[in-house]
């Protein structure tokens, strides 16, 4: 006589496995993925950079308008529609941003998605995916002409957005001058635009060999004013 317990602890056993199999193919896929964000055209850098990536064996998946032109061979395209709600996650290990721009990043700042861009940013930032910007805010722009208010403008959108989780790959070519007109201090500065400074923040002026620079009325907690002294970094009140 069949023991149909033993038979269906069997059955059981296979579903787990098949299921099992299953989860672990579907996160190696997440693992390898990255989302390629851009809106009209990807640079010979950005391609190149997508190159590399594909060498290492991730899979490249563009996300971008209809109509975009490229030549780079992605191995799926995502339609904005992904960006709607009620549209089933975007699952990747990681988004590359190609050519964002400053008026775009103002607007990721402010939380605005009324752009491709900041739909796209916003969307991927929400589900926790880290991002990563090939562009330094200042595609067509005239640097030699920015003024040193202007130039340390773009740097504090550039903080509020690696505040936001996005990481910038290519170092800013920007200098907001040599000295600060009405301090006389060399602008080096990781600018903190909160109302309290923590010791986190210390130490990620740190890990980025800069000084702070903060608002007048912030409140500096003894821990941080314990780590910068420990890392030798000055805090300078605007």
């Amino acid at each position: 006589m069949v023991d149909k317990s033993k038979i269906r602890d069997i059955i059981v056993s296979c579903i787990a496995n098949i299921v099992f199999e299953e989860v672990q193919r579907r996160m190696k896929k997440i693992n390898n993925t990255v989302i390629v964000i851009f809106e009209k055209k990807l640079s010979k850098q950005d391609i190149l950079f997508l190159g590399e990536l594909k060498k290492k064996g991730y899979v490249l998946k563009a996300l971008c308008p209809e109509g975009a032109s490229f030549s780079y061979k992605f191995d799926e395209v995502l339609s904005e529609d992904n960006l709607c709600e009620g549209i089933p996650k975007i699952e990747a290990a990681m988004a590359v941003v190609c050519g964002l721009d400053i008026g775009s990043a103002a607007k990721i700042s402010l939380l605005i998605d009324d752009t491709f861009y900041s739909k796209a940013v916003l969307k991927i930032l929400y589900l926790g995916i880290k991002v990563y910007s090939l562009s330094d805010l200042t595609k067509g722009m005239n640097i030699g002409k920015l003024t040193d208010r202007m130039a340390q403008g773009i740097e504090e959108l550039r903080h509020r957005l690696m505040d936001y989780g996005i990481v910038f790959l290519e170092k800013s070519n920007l200098n907001p001058g040599k000295k600060l007109s009405d301090r006389g201090c060399k602008v080096n500065f990781y600018l903190h635009n909160k109302n309290l400074l923590s010791r986190k923040d210390v130490q990620m002026a740190h890990a980025m060999n800069k000084d702070i620079l903060t608002g007048s009325n912030t409140l500096i907690t003894a821990y941080a004013r314990d780590a910068a002294r420990d890392f030798k970094i000055k805090i300078v009140k605007r």
